[in-house]
C-alpha cells in the first residue's frame, strides 16, 4: 500500500523503490486512451523485379474513418529498425512520398499499395509497414507482421558465348 501513501509506524520509507513502480502503473492506465491498437495486413514474402522494384499492399483496419494517414516503411536488420520511407497523406489527396525517390504508392480505402524502388540484394530484408491514424481522435497506430523482400542479385553475362564467337575462326578451319 506504499503507492497510496499508508505507511507502517516505525518503518523509514524506501522512497526510490517506491516511486518507479508507481509511477509504471499509474501510467499504464493512460495508454489506452491516447492509443488504440489497429491490424495491419501485408504479405508474407515478395520478390523483388530484376530492375530492383518490389511492391506489395499493406492494409489497414480500423473502426473510425480516417481524414489523416501516416504510412511508414521501416526495414529490420536484427533487433534495429530503419526508415525506408514515411509519408502522412489526407484521405481526400493522392498518396505521396515527397522529396524521397525510394517509394511510390496509391491509396485506396484502407488499402496502401507501395512500391520500393533502387534495390539491391544487399537489401533483402524485413521490411514493416505502420500505420498511424493521426485525425480525427482517436489516434490509432498497428504494425503488420513484414514482407520479406527479396532481391536477386543481377547475373554477369556469361563468357561462355562470348567464347564461342572469339573461337567462331578457329572451330570453321576444324
Amino acid at each position: 500500500m506504499a503507492c497510496f501513501g499508508f505507511r507502517r509506524h516505525g518503518v523509514q520509507p524506501d522512497r526510490s523503490s517506491r516511486t518507479s513502480p508507481c509511477t509504471a502503473l499509474f501510467s499504464l492506465l493512460f495508454i489506452p486512451v491516447f492509443s488504440k491498437g489497429m491490424h495491419v495486413a501485408q504479405p508474407a514474402v515478395v520478390l523483388a523485379s530484376s530492375r530492383g522494384v518490389a511492391s506489395f499492399v499493406c492494409e489497414y483496419g480500423s473502426s473510425g474513418n480516417a481524414a489523416e494517414v501516416r504510412v511508414t516503411v521501416l526495414r529490420q536488420a536484427g533487433s534495429q529498425m530503419t526508415e525506408v520511407c514515411a509519408t502522412t497523406y489526407t484521405v481526400e489527396d493522392d498518396l505521396a512520398f515527397l522529396d524521397d525517390s525510394t517509394c511510390t504508392g496509391t491509396s485506396s480505402g484502407n488499402k496502401v499499395n507501395l512500391t520500393i524502388q533502387g534495390l539491391r540484394a544487399m537489401d533483402t530484408g524485413l521490411y514493416i509497414c505502420k500505420v498511424e491514424l493521426m485525425y480525427p481522435p482517436p489516434y490509432y497506430v498497428g504494425m503488420g507482421n513484414g514482407t520479406q523482400i527479396y532481391v536477386i542479385a543481377k547475373e554477369k553475362k556469361s563468357s561462355y558465348y562470348r567464347g564461342l564467337c572469339e573461337n567462331a575462326p578457329n572451330r570453321a578451319r576444324m
